[in-house]
């Protein structure tokens, strides 16, 4: 049985051993990438872009804890933010880097890109 993480050292290595074992199938190893690229959001000032995508995939991830250590970053999803991703994918023909990965995060962690997903899992 694996031993409980409680330091930020430890998670980095276990995310590192995770990528350099050739073991992991690419596809999996894939997933955490999109999700980790996701995470920081994008790399612009556009709030609507980060609200719709960044701050559903925090608060999937990370749940009420997320919401307790940086409330105005990690919100659950809504109508609106459904809406904006909606909008989005109708503008634009050929996604942007971060809205690739960000499109991949929703798919990897079993939510759907212009539906609205309930919080987190358990």
């Amino acid at each position: 049985m694996a031993s409980k993480i409680r330091t930020y050292e430890t998670m980095a290595k276990r995310i590192r051993d995770f990528f350099a074992d050739r073991g992991i199938p690419r596809n999996e190893a894939r997933k955490l990438w999109n999700v980790l690229s996701a995470l920081r959001g994008p790399d612009s000032t556009d709030f609507y872009l980060k609200n719709c995508t960044t701050e559903v995939i925090r608060h999937r991830l990370l749940g009420k804890r997320g919401g307790e250590l940086c409330p105005s970053l990690v919100s659950p999803d809504d109508e609106k933010k459904r809406d904006r991703r909606r909008d989005m994918f109708q503008k634009f023909s050929q996604f942007d880097h971060f809205q690739r990965h960000a499109r991949d995060a929703f798919k990897d962690m079993g939510m759907e890109w212009d539906k609205l997903n309930p919080g987190e899992r358990e």
